[in-house]
């Protein structure tokens, strides 16, 4: 079951990761003519605004499941270090918890890359902006 959770998750980001990569590349196009550049400035700052809404949900999720990921990791320690009657060196307790808690850390992996990646499609869509500005400046001085 947890299995179908994280391949619920991947495809998910996946889905996303595709929707807004097409996104950019649509937008960036529309750079070519200055007839669209009116439309690209409403929706690229609707766009920017989804994107800010998406990463704070994400960043907020990540924060609560790292939480839940360290009061788990807290117990297995303690797990290990007070009820078995097993002898483990810090390093060796470690890895015993990252292996036990394997999926639980890829999750948070799979979340962080999300975050990431949407940090650097907010960066391209500002990169947009200004070149919009920019595409509006010239087109002035051409006339």
């Amino acid at each position: 079951m947890e299995k179908d959770k994280l391949k619920d998750i991947e495809d998910k980001y996946n889905s996303f990761r595709e929707e807004w990569s097409s996104k950019i590349k649509e937008h960036s196009s529309k750079l070519r003519d200055v007839s669209y550049l009116t439309d690209l400035q409403i929706n690229i700052f609707s766009d920017r605004q989804f994107l800010l809404e998406y990463l704070s949900k994400n960043v907020n999720y990540y924060n609560k499941q790292n939480k839940v990921f360290r009061e788990r990791k807290f117990e297995t320690l303690e797990e290990y270090t007070n009820e078995k009657n097993l002898r483990y060196n810090a390093q060796e307790k470690n890895i015993v918890i990252e292996g036990k808690h394997s999926s639980f850390f890829y999750k948070m992996e799979l979340i962080e890359s999300q975050i990431n990646f949407t940090k650097e499609t907010l960066r391209t869509v500002d990169s947009i902006i200004f070149a919009i500005k920019n595409r509006l400046e010239i087109k002035q001085y051409e006339v």
